[in-house]
This record gives structure tokens, sequence and C-alpha cells, in this order.
């Protein structure tokens, strides 16, 4: 269930970004790590913004195997 911050709206746990953008959560924190995503730390746990998910899955480039 999404999380609602005061002045960040809605935020989501790794977990949930990834159900939603069909990735792993694993790839949303490497993301975070890799500073491609703001991630928003609230008593240890780990949350990020879902609009940033979104616009990161849209325009990032995928790969095509050589046939």
């Amino acid at each position: 269930m999404p999380l609602e911050i005061h002045g960040h709206g809605e935020v989501l746990t790794p977990k949930e970004a990834a159900a939603r953008v069909g990735q792993v959560p694993a790839t949303i924190r490497r993301w975070c790590r890799e500073g491609k995503l703001t991630e928003i730390s609230i008593a240890n746990k780990k949350y990020v913004l879902p609009d940033e998910v979104a616009e990161l899955v849209k325009v990032k480039p995928r790969t095509v195997a050589a046939e």
C-alpha cells in the first residue's frame, strides 16, 4: 500500500515500485545507488517517488539482441 508523505505525495517501497514497472526490487535499489532515483529514508525504510520511476522506465533505452 503506497504511503503519503507531506511534501512528496505518494511514495513506494522498492518492491511496490518494481511491481508497477515490471522490474525487480534490486533494480530499483540499484537505480537509487546510481543516483537515478531519489531515495527517501523514513525509520530505516527506503521509499522512492513513483513519478521518477515511471519517467526513468519511459526514457530508459532498451537493448535488442542482434540476430
